[in-house]
């Protein structure tokens, strides 16, 4: 229900071994912001936004991103699940 109800799931990880988390926030449609560390850029691919997850501006900057722009929240939303089923 909260991935479902979610405007975007954030995973500012430092370091993630497989990301089954964002596989199921995908799963949900949530639009990924994402660390660019570890295994997320392999898993989230096109369903997010990521950023450097030891810069706090990087992380404001694409938090900000996804709640001003609709168009691309519905974008990675459609990229998300079809990225899940993957």
């Amino acid at each position: 229900a909260l991935y479902s109800s979610a405007l975007a799931v954030a995973m500012p990880s430092y370091s993630e071994g497989f990301g089954l988390p964002a596989i199921e926030a995908m799963a949900c449609a949530a639009p990924m912001l994402s660390s660019d560390r570890g295994s997320l850029p392999e898993v989230v691919g096109d369903a997010g936004i990521y950023f450097d997850p030891f810069d706090a501006s990087a992380i404001a900057d694409a938090i900000i991103a996804m709640v001003e722009n609709p168009e691309l929240r519905a974008r990675l939303s459609v990229n998300a699940l079809a990225r899940a089923r993957m």
